[in-house]
């Protein structure tokens, strides 16, 4: 008893076979609306409300790229800050270097910072880059936060 609803009206047109080519070519001023519109087969209220389809489809496109992409860098800061605390948390004065001293022990860390060890290695890679941490020894650094 699965029935399809019928909306009624026209059905939705597709785009044409190589609408890409054509629209840009159109776009750049390469080919004109009536070359265009002979080629495709498509009426002039037709040819702009695709092309209007095809622009905001693209636009959306973008406008998701770019929120995933903020969303990568906002989840990075937030495991590079959760490393950070972990570091100045576990900090300690070395009397014989006469410095703050950081060792790491990675599950300690893995579990209290809820990150894999390549990703902290990684982080702690971009603070050493940063001059934040500077590499004693294996597995010990010197703290440079400002």
């Amino acid at each position: 008893m699965n029935q399809i609803k019928n909306k009624g009206g026209r059905p939705s047109i597709k785009y044409p076979y190589l609408w890409d080519m054509y629209h840009i070519q159109w776009e750049n001023g390469d080919i004109t609306e009536k070359e265009m519109m002979n080629w495709l087969g498509l009426k002039r209220t037709t040819l702009y409300k695709l092309s209007k389809q095809y622009k905001n489809s693209l636009y959306d496109e973008v406008r998701k790229n770019n929120r995933k992409e903020k969303d990568k860098k906002d989840k990075k800061d937030k495991d590079k800050e959760n490393v950070i605390e972990y570091i100045k948390e576990n900090t300690k004065y070395s009397n014989k270097l006469k410095k703050d001293i950081f060792c790491i022990k990675h599950e300690t860390m893995m579990s209290k910072c809820e990150l894999s060890s390549p990703t902290i290695l990684k982080i702690i890679k971009d603070l050493e880059k940063e001059r934040d941490l500077i590499k004693i020894k294996r597995g010990n650094w010197e703290i440079n936060f400002k």
